[in-house]
Parts: structure tokens; sequence; C-alpha cells
């Protein structure tokens, strides 16, 4: 009788654990594919991949010399968007958040790190953090983007010195 009892409730144990197991293996593969992402950006570069950070379908870096800022992302459709920024053509880096009003409350549509770049046309490249319309609710981005905005900054200080 006891046996049957561990064995049932090992049996339980097992299906409950599996759906955690099978999502972090997921992240793990979504993670993997977003790094090799930005390491064929740097090496498109001749560079090497820094330090760098993954969002909910995207992975952002700076080169090991901090003179390129890498971002890739999976769009739903299963198109990559690759981007590469030279830091010494970036004029300004700054958070966007759009939001929308729902009543008293503001609800956040879109949050974009906008680099302003150096060009005659001081064209901006923008790098989606968070879309309401691709995820329900931001998990994290808020920090991530503002550790990327000091991120990108203090490389621009570098390369302006």
């Amino acid at each position: 009788m006891e046996l049957g009892v561990i064995a049932i409730g090992a049996t339980v144990i097992a299906l409950c654990a599996m759906p955690f197991i099978a999502t972090a293996n997921n992240r793990k593969k979504k993670q993997k594919e977003l790094l090799n992402g930005l390491n064929t950006i740097a090496t498109t570069q001749q560079s090497h991949l820094g330090i760098h950070d993954f969002g909910m379908e995207f992975a952002i870096g700076l080169s090991s010399a901090k003179n390129y800022v890498f971002f890739y992302k999976n769009l739903k459709n299963g198109q990559p968007i690759s981007t590469c920024i030279p830091i010494n053509t970036v004029q300004n880096c700054k958070i966007l958040e759009s939001k929308q009003r729902a009543g008293s409350e503001s609800i956040l549509q879109k949050l974009e790190l906008v680099i302003t770049l150096l060009d005659k046309e001081s064209t901006t490249c923008s790098l989606v953090f968070f879309d309401a319309e691709e995820h329900f609710q931001p998990n994290g981005e808020m920090s991530l983007i503002r550790q990327w905005e000091t991120n990108i900054k203090q490389a621009m200080e570098f390369y302006q010195n």
C-alpha cells in the first residue's frame, strides 16, 4: 500500500514539474537563438560581443571594444530584425514611452530606446523593447532599457573624449 502511495505521489510531482521544466528549456533555447543572432551581427563587423542582455523576444549587446551596439529581435512573422549601430555615429540616446490613457490610468503601449545619429538628416534608430501588440505586459523591460541607455551613454563618452 505504501509503495502505491509513493508511486502516485512521485507521478503527481513529476506531472506538476513538467510545465516548469519545459518552460525553462524553451527559454534557454530562445536565448541561445538570440545570442547566435547577436554573435552573427558582431562577426559581420569583425567585432566580438561583450556585454549582452535578453528581453522577451530580443537581445541587445555591446561589442567588447564598446564601439558597436547590437540589437536582434525575432518578429511574430518569423523575420528577424538585426541592427548594428557604431557608437561613434551616435549623437543622443533616450527612452521613449508611448502610453494610452484609460480613464485615470495610463497604459504603456510601447517602450523604445531611440538613438539619434550624427548624420546630416539627424536620423534616428528605434530599438523596441516592449510593444503591447506583441506582449500583454512588460516583464523587466523598464529596468533593462534604463540600464542600456546608461551603457550606451557611457560608451559614447569614451568615444567623444
